[in-house]
């Protein structure tokens, strides 16, 4: 019983002609596909819908210990592609600082969509790798040391060490 295909002469009579389109056939049907780059206009519609300032509504940080804490005074102001995270209140009640400056990346191609966030710290570019999702005025990002793929905070694969959501603040 013959399995696979023959190399050099084959003296069984199989059709070879057929058996090399089906190899060739069935690894295209079942080779990954590579998600197509993202088009210039797909880029600029997810700046549009990341730009202006969110106020965040919840967030959970992992901490090595596996600890979860809330910071609900954060504020993230994304202008074309850069953001800036301040912390505190600028009501007049008490004072904003700023945290840190980020180079940010989208990817709206990919499912859900990518965002990766070049943070300017202690005089080094820090990468988090992300994913984000607007909804309405709710803008949710969950980002880590590696690409998450589901939004949720944890140290389970496919979680993120930050979730963060964000409503949109109108003055």
């Amino acid at each position: 019983m013959r399995s696979g295909l023959c190399l050099g002469r084959c003296e069984h009579g199989s059709n070879h002609e057929e058996s090399k389109l089906r190899y060739v056939f069935s690894l295209l049907l079942f080779a990954p596909v590579a998600s197509a780059e993202p088009t210039k206009e797909q880029i600029q519609e997810s700046f549009a819908k990341l730009h202006g300032e969110w106020r965040c509504s919840s967030k959970e940080v992992l901490r090595g210990s596996g600890e979860r804490i809330n910071e609900e005074k954060l504020t993230a102001e994304f202008k074309n592609e850069a953001c800036e995270f301040w912390t505190g209140d600028d009501t007049g009640e008490g004072f904003a600082a700023l945290l840190v400056v980020a180079k940010v990346r989208v990817d709206p191609s990919s499912t859900p969509n990518g965002i990766d966030l070049t943070l300017k710290w202690r005089d080094k570019d820090q990468k988090r790798l992300g994913i984000f999702k607007v909804a309405g005025d709710t803008l949710t990002i969950c980002w880590g040391q590696t690409r998450p793929t589901k939004f949720e905070c944890g140290d389970k694969e496919g979680q993120g060490s930050h979730l963060t959501v964000y409503k949109r603040f109108k003055r």
